[in-house]
């Protein structure tokens, strides 16, 4: 029986692996690369981004943005060409979700003693440009969920699976204009490309995204997740 070709995670799985974010990292593996098995899934999950746009995520680029009225302050992330590789080249605001929030993202953010939260730009071995230590760390996720967390399906890819999954979750329930606001594709008309996601739109788009909760699990931030 023909099937539709499924490029998202279904919840299960993306339960699986926001649930193993939070188990201990074994074996010898640097404080970045814990940092960013414990975070970028959590961070890709909420906000629709490309896992490139979130592992070159720089501490600078986590703050506080005002609304249009300039009446509140949002938490946001900056997804920018200055850290690194953007697909349309251009900057935006994507608002933090609250549960990242409660879990203490930005107590991590602001403890790194690296201006990268997810690679330790002193430990560059030379490379190409093309092929950058954030890309590495994506890599090396897509491993992780691959090989330990044994999701082998051959149409998931792993890291993006979580873009397509962000999309069809707010599909029918947030206007297509904010959706590709908020992670970055391109708009369908030229007439899309004008306006912009103010910061109060973005939350309200990405909080109408359920919690992934475990019960009895502790999901606030740990020390050991700060690079140093």
């Amino acid at each position: 029986m023909p099937t539709i070709k499924k490029r998202e995670y279904y919840l299960g799985e993306a339960r699986n692996i926001l649930e193993a974010t939070l188990d201990p990292v074994k074996g010898k593996v640097s404080l970045h690369s814990k940092a960013a098995r414990r975070w970028v899934p959590w961070l890709c999950a909420y906000s629709g981004a490309r896992v490139g746009e979130i592992t070159q995520l720089r501490k600078s680029d986590v703050y506080q943005a005002k609304s249009q009225d300039e009446t509140e302050l949002i938490w946001v992330i900056m997804i920018t060409p200055e850290a690194g590789h953007v697909k349309d080249h251009k900057k935006r605001e994507v608002a933090i979700h609250p549960h990242l929030i409660e879990q203490g993202f930005l107590k991590f953010a602001e403890a790194s003693e690296t201006e990268t939260l997810f690679f330790d730009p002193s430990k560059r071995r030379g490379g190409k440009r093309a092929n950058p230590q954030s890309a590495k760390a994506g890599e090396r996720l897509a491993k992780w969920i691959r090989k330990d967390l044994k999701i082998t399906d051959p149409e998931i890819s792993p890291n993006h699976a979580w873009r397509h999954r962000f999309r069809s979750l707010l599909m029918n329930r947030v206007h297509p204009q904010v959706l590709d606001g908020i992670d970055g594709h391109a708009p369908a008309s030229e007439g899309q490309k004008y306006g912009r996601v103010w910061p109060e739109v973005s939350l309200a788009a990405v909080s109408l995204i359920e919690p992934y909760r475990f019960d009895g699990r502790e999901l606030l931030h740990r020390p050991d997740d700060t690079p140093s």
